[in-house]
This record gives structure tokens, sequence and C-alpha cells, in this order.
């Protein structure tokens, strides 16, 4: 399955607790990427949680983000620009 490289829209990496998403942000946090931990949308999830919001990256940048920070992860979701409401899980 080839993966789309998505431009126009924004990455949602979910995290299996908050501590894992803390850690994400520690490990990201002198980095020169651009994020912002916002609460999990129920579009994703029902349940309480924090996912990290990354704008301005494709999906190629994105796995090899979690891969180069060894960050432990849930799920990736992409969110079109487009008007389209419904989230695309791409991991």
């Amino acid at each position: 399955m080839s993966k789309p490289e998505h431009s126009s829209g924004y990455y949602l990496i979910t995290f299996p607790s908050v501590h894992h998403a803390m850690a994400f942000e520690d490990r990201l946090r002198d980095s020169p990427i651009k994020f912002q931990l916002i609460p999990v949308p129920r579009q994703i999830s029902a349940s309480c949680g924090v996912a990290a919001k990354i704008q301005h990256m494709n999906q190629e940048e994105v796995l090899q983000l979690l891969e180069h920070y060894e960050v432990s992860f849930s799920g990736v979701y992409f969110y079109s620009d487009d008007g389209s409401s419904e989230p695309q899980r791409v991991l």
C-alpha cells in the first residue's frame, strides 16, 4: 500500500497515555518542530486523551519524526484543510 503525501492539512498523533504525550513534548522541546498538544477529538476517541497537532509536514516527515525521537504513539491521523470533517488514519 502506498503512503499518500498530504500537504494541505495537519496531522494528529495520539498516544497510549498522557504520560507518553508529555514524553513527546519533552523530547521535542528544543527541536525546530512546531507542534501543539490538544485534547483528542471525539471523532478519534471518546475517552480523554492528549494528541499532538503538527502542521507544515508531510506524512513521510511525520513518520521520520516519530522514529527519530523514538516516540510511543497509538495512531497518526490526517485532517484535510478542504473542509472534510472525517480524519484519515494513516498509521
